[in-house]
């Protein structure tokens, strides 16, 4: 069934006379797919909306040749990638086979596809102006980006852990866990990633065990899950040792 879903998409996005490159990304990019990963394809077309409105045209019209779609969800633009993207769903097949599709012009800065962070593009359908191999990570604008995040890191955690304690102190546990995980634990693994993985410092909690080493991510694990609020306090406290502790030891970001 994966395959076909994905025949039946490159196949109407090949028609498309502005379509200049396809490839699958997300886990098959790092040989970590499995029978539950998603679809997670990318499509580069010419610059204009009509482009971008063409392929989307092409390809939800070639969808019911798989399957009738039975969920669908625009991601509202602007996008933090600056790209169209949606998902579908489908009727009749997984809930886990999820087609996520995004349509991207040709003169964007951004196509997602940087080997360094979003792993090789290995399965690539087309690619007519040989353009994938160029896209590389630019590594002095990163270090740049992981320099203002330590900065933000480093100030922000400092300024605002004490919302923990103090909802703690109000009675409002739900207020004091929201606190931890958003003010706290947000911060410590954006700080780990940068330690451990500069170049997908943005994945939050996504591929712990493939991206930090086995005990640093145990040991997160552990914080992020509070039995109950009496232990909430002690949690907060060893996150915002472990983060002050990781900023000491990144110093000057690397990339």
């Amino acid at each position: 069934m994966r395959q076909k879903l994905i025949d039946t998409v490159v196949s109407a996005a090949r028609s498309v006379p502005s379509a200049l490159a396809a490839w699958e990304a997300g886990s098959k990019s790092f040989g970590r797919d499995d029978d539950m990963s998603d679809v997670d394809l990318s499509i580069v077309v010419k610059d204009g909306e009509e482009h971008v409105q063409a392929m989307i045209q092409a390809f939800e019209a070639a969808l019911p040749r798989f399957a009738p779609v039975d969920l669908r969800w625009e991601v509202p633009r602007p996008a933090w990638h600056e790209h169209w993207q949606a998902f579908y769903r489908f009727k009749a097949v997984s809930p886990l086979l999820l087609l996520d599709i995004a349509v991207i012009q040709k003169s964007s800065s951004n196509w997602l596809c940087e080997p360094e962070v979003h792993g090789t593009a290995a399965h690539v359908f087309f690619d007519d102006e040989k353009l994938l191999p160029t896209k590389r990570l630019d590594k002095a604008a990163h270090a740049e980006t992981l320099r203002k995040a330590v900065d933000r890191i480093r100030v922000t955690s400092e300024m605002f852990h004490t919302f923990v304690e103090k909802e703690l102190k109000r009675d409002r546990p739900m207020d004091a866990l929201a606190f931890y995980q958003s003010l706290v634990l947000a911060r410590l693994i954006e700080a780990l990633r940068i330690r451990y993985c500069p170049q997908r410092s943005t994945f939050a909690n996504r591929y712990l065990k493939d991206d930090l080493p086995p005990e640093v991510a145990e040991r997160y694990t552990r914080l992020a899950y509070v039995p109950d609020p009496d232990k909430l306090l002690a949690h907060k406290e060893e996150a915002l040792a472990w983060l002050r502790e990781t900023l000491a030891e990144i110093g000057a970001p690397r990339t």
